[in-house]
């Protein structure tokens, strides 16, 4: 069945249509968290996430960009929300025990892993404040190629633009985003 055809159906509340939805980008979908996470399960959930919040959104999308930027802007979003809710976890967690008392980390080896976890999470949510300072055709090409980790073929066919110009925006918006980095403006 035809993903408009899906995407209608699952509008109206057919489940079945919806699963086949589920079926034909759950390891796209996967593929993306994972990127964010580097963890299987935390994969998996904000797989299921960004399913559940498909199905509660579906009537928001517009033919406006291809079905599978919209679920993978979704998807982006669920990662970035799963890994600032963990690291708020985490850091609570560190400090206090379940009856709010101080804790004191012994292991300095234990320390200097979360010190390095805590530069990456900080350097990855830097990464997601930068892009969203790009406007909308730099930050979905970026996503296409790097998070979705599309071949520039494929780009070309979704955006329905020459291979030349897919491999021009992608230099132009590293260009932007590297400057919008450097200047810590975002």
């Amino acid at each position: 069945m035809e993903i408009d055809n899906l995407i209608s159906n699952s509008r109206k509340g057919d489940e079945a249509a919806f699963e086949q939805i589920v079926y034909m980008y759950e390891k796209y979908v996967y593929a993306i968290a994972y990127h964010y996470v580097h963890d299987i399960e935390d994969a998996k959930d904000i797989t299921q996430d960004t399913f559940i919040k498909v199905w509660r959104t579906l009537r928001n999308y517009r033919s406006e960009c291809s079905f599978k930027t919209w679920i993978s802007r979704i998807c982006v979003s669920c990662s970035i929300d799963y890994l600032r809710k963990k690291k708020r976890n985490t850091e609570q967690s560190l400090t206090v025990d379940e009856d709010g008392e101080e804790l004191e980390i012994a292991d300095n080896s234990v320390e200097a892993d979360l010190e390095g976890t805590y530069i990456k999470l900080e350097e990855k949510e830097k990464l997601h404040k930068a892009l969203e300072r790009l406007d909308e055709d730099k930050r979905q090409i970026l996503t296409m190629r790097y998070i979705a980790g599309l071949p520039y073929s494929e780009i070309s066919e979704q955006l329905n633009i020459e291979l030349g110009t897919v491999k021009s925006r992608i230099n132009r918006a590293i260009i932007l985003l590297k400057k919008i980095m450097e200047q810590g403006t975002f």
